[in-house]
């Protein structure tokens, strides 16, 4: 028998039990749709978005752990610039490049006295070679911004809008840190989820009044940098971070001064500096578990549903059996009918991911860790961004094929049960 006869005979059962159809739909389509907005909230987090391009190659030292001589004074702070003269001017094997960053919030002021409180990222000239911001109006700060009377500083459109009303807003001046800037390009919006990137303004690295207040005060290296690195592959990660932790265990040893160093965190990829409060590990696992949950509960489920169809069909089975019909043909037909619905279900699927993820927007982008500054100081005013974005269709159909296994496995259990029952049996069931 042809497979489009077996297709035909099931859309006739399926039109003959319309609610069974309908449940059995409803409950692929929905456990397909809660997956795939989980997956896709994960994706926002994980995978190499505007600006963060290579987050598949970036490593990070967001803070070490500075402990005195003395062992009665230990800190965790950041870094400063001699640290990275000191750790990181000589190459780096596997290394491409790095870059430096700081982010403070500020109340940022314009002419006219417009006030909001907004993320500012300070950042050196190696930060364009690891996130190629967007630059929609005037240009890119000059390699000199910091040096200039009046600091060039770049904003994005978000930003521009709240201050201005309006995007094109080059050459115009703020003050924030009591100073005065003057904005040299507009930067497309860059999502709060950019963990090292996320910004409202870029300045040029230049000290702030906290730093002016806090670096007399401490000892050795300590700073407010974080570094991020950007490797040559993932293949590199072994022995850029090898190759760092050697220089310091060195310095270390050789007593450089008061304080010894050690990574707080280690040097994390993106995905582990997510997790870093955390266990990267466990979380996989517990996603994973998520995700079996949602798909295999309905599963279970239909696996039952579809028994009991069986059986009340079991003396049209009876009928066929006792006409000679072989238990290929059987288990094809009920082969048949599960793929048949569990295509619909799929498509329905497709398209309920996309309603929920536009219904759900705003509940799901709570659910995300946010830059620390913004998420931390109540950054209200910050771009979000659209998950639908986000979602990705092969990865979609891998679920779906994962989806159409596990289904056609939990049809086999009552179909070989219907093979077992002897004819005579199945022909006495009551229809």
């Amino acid at each position: 028998m042809k497979i489009g006869v077996y297709f035909r005979e099931s859309w006739h059962n399926l039109l003959a039990d319309r609610t069974y159809g309908l449940v059995y739909i409803l409950a692929v389509a929905f456990s397909m749709a809660m997956v795939m907005t989980y997956l896709t909230v994960q994706s926002v987090r994980m995978d190499n978005i505007y600006p963060e391009t290579h987050r598949d190659r970036m490593l990070s030292i967001p803070s070490m752990t500075y402990t005195h001589s003395n062992a009665r004074s230990v800190r965790e702070r950041g870094v400063n610039k001699d640290f990275m003269q000191r750790f990181l001017s000589a190459p780096i094997p596997g290394l491409e490049a790095w870059t430096a960053v700081k982010t403070d919030n500020f109340i940022v002021t314009t002419a006219s006295r417009e006030s909001v409180n907004m993320v500012v990222e300070f950042i050196d000239t190696d930060f364009r070679k690891i996130f190629p911001l967007d630059v929609t109006d005037g240009t890119w700060m000059p390699e000199d911004a910091a040096d200039r009377a009046v600091p060039e500083i770049m904003i994005s459109e978000s930003a521009a809008v709240l201050l201005f009303g309006r995007k094109d807003v080059t050459g115009e001046t703020v003050f924030f840190d009591s100073r005065e800037f003057r904005i040299c390009g507009v930067v497309r919006d860059v999502p709060m989820t950019a963990t090292y990137a996320f910004a409202q303004i870029w300045a040029p690295d230049i000290e702030t009044f906290f730093e002016r207040l806090l670096v007399p005060s401490l000892g050795g290296m300590q700073g407010s940098y974080e570094i991020v690195l950007l490797a040559d592959s993932r293949r590199d990660f072994g022995r850029v971070r090898q190759e760092i932790e050697d220089r310091v265990e060195m310095y270390n040893s050789t007593g450089g001064d008061d304080w010894q160093m050690t990574f707080t965190h280690g040097i994390p990829s993106q995905k582990e500096r997510i997790f870093m409060l955390g266990s990267a590990v466990a979380y996989r696992w517990i996603g994973i578990g998520v995700v079996l949950l949602v798909l295999l509960v309905p599963v279970l489920n239909l696996s039952g549903m579809t028994g009991s169809g069986m059986e009340a069909r079991m003396a049209e089975f009876g009928v066929r059996k006792s006409f000679g019909a072989w238990r290929g043909a059987i288990i094809r037909q009920v082969t048949a009918e599960n793929l048949l619905l569990t295509l619909f279900g799929g498509v329905l699927g497709l398209l309920l991911s996309y309603l929920l993820l536009y219904l759900l927007q705003d509940q799901l982008y709570d659910l995300l860790p946010l830059n620390g500054v913004a998420d931390i100081r109540g950054i209200a005013e910050a771009p979000a961004f659209v998950f639908r974005d986000f979602f990705r269709l092969k990865l979609y159909l891998l679920l779906f094929v994962l989806v159409v296994v596990l289904n056609l496995l939990s049809a086999m259990v009552p179909a070989f049960k219907v093979l077992r029952r002897p004819i005579t049996e199945s022909l006495n069931s009551k229809k």
